[in-house]
């Protein structure tokens, strides 16, 4: 499965994830991709990404006041930017843990 390098640029910030551990929600993705775009760019984006398989939508949590949806990255997903940054099962594993 062949990634656009913006839609590689938005699965690896949700494969990131948050400092705390914590999955990414559309907001944070915003401000982590290495681009100037638009929410309506990101959730075009992430509709893409969700019919591939590679990321997923979880529940909504409170944060900032709001109620948000937090996405996260499915087991595929993690897959996808592991063989593309990283070498052996090891990588995964801190990748899947961090």
């Amino acid at each position: 499965m062949i990634l656009t390098e913006k839609q590689e640029a938005v699965l690896t910030s949700i494969v990131r994830g948050n400092e705390d551990g914590s999955f990414c929600d559309l907001d944070q993705v915003i401000e982590r991709v290495p681009y100037e775009t638009t929410k309506a760019s990101i959730q075009f984006i992430v509709r893409n990404l969700i019919g591939k398989g590679l990321i997923e939508k979880k529940r909504p949590e409170k944060r900032r006041n709001r109620r948000r949806v937090v996405l996260s990255p499915t087991p595929e997903g993690y897959r996808k930017i592991s063989s593309k940054r990283y070498a052996g099962p090891e990588a995964l594993a801190r990748i899947m843990v961090s």
